[in-house]
């Protein structure tokens, strides 16, 4: 017997062909261009964006939509001459060291990994975020537009609960079994329910944290999904 709809199927990396190429470029364009605009433009970008993979493969790695995104509002910043005394502040300098500690110390496990192919993309990885928290941060810096970021997040959370919540009736790729039988798992946009897990807490704390300080039903309403969506991932790393 099964509650609700579970798919055998497996996700799988698709490779970068001309047409992901051509999209993934018209994205980093457009991406520069509206930081060059307004950085708010692209700190809005980047809040959107993240959980939407989209991930091609080329050789050993991948390429991503937020990837690409990153690339471009790093790029269209250079444009507007976004302050980096954003990185002045004493809790942006101490996130800044903190990441370059950790990049450090996971890139000089290379020289000893039995597998160094993976621990140099590991490393590459926290490069990346690093380089994600500095472009936000000049560019919130460079164009404080709080609304505009609140309104991006938000948009991207109901559209990754959205994406989840449908495979309660078109069926989910994971299951866990239940007596008498098996409930799916959802994961949406995300790659699988422990991932869409920890997204979610994340993002409900920031949900709360604004519904505490400028309350709307909008918000609460948000707030109430994700923590449903959350609950149907059956995650252990959303039990908290």
């Amino acid at each position: 017997m099964h509650y609700a709809p579970v798919v055998d199927r497996f996700p799988i990396v698709p490779a970068l062909d001309p047409l992901a190429l051509a999209l993934f470029a018209a994205t980093f364009v457009a991406a520069a261009l509206l930081t060059m605009r307004r950085a708010a433009y692209g700190a809005a970008a980047l809040a959107f964006v993240l959980p939407f993979a989209c991930a091609h493969a080329v050789g050993a790695t991948t390429i991503s939509l937020p990837k690409i995104v990153l690339l471009g509002v790093a790029t269209g910043l250079l444009g507007t001459r976004a302050p980096l005394a954003a990185l002045r502040d004493r809790p942006a300098r101490a996130m800044a060291l903190a990441f370059a500690v950790l990049c450090a110390a996971v890139l000089a496990t290379t020289a000893v990994a039995a597998y160094r192919g993976e621990a140099l993309r590991e490393g590459a990885k926290w490069l990346e975020y690093a380089l994600l928290f500095v472009t936000a941060a000049c560019a919130y810096r460079s164009d404080p537009d709080a609304k505009l970021l609140r309104r991006a997040f938000a948009l991207s959370v109901a559209a990754v609960c959205a994406s989840a919540l449908v495979q309660e009736v078109i069926g989910a790729p994971w299951g866990i079994v239940f007596a008498p039988g098996l409930a799916p798992r959802i994961s949406g946009a995300l790659e699988g329910p422990n991932q869409l897990a920890g997204y979610l807490e994340i993002a409900l704390a920031m949900l709360a944290a604004w519904s505490v300080a400028a309350p709307s039903r909008a918000r609460a309403a948000l707030l109430a999904v994700a923590a449903t969506t959350l609950a149907l991932t059956f995650s252990r790393a959303g039990i908290a």
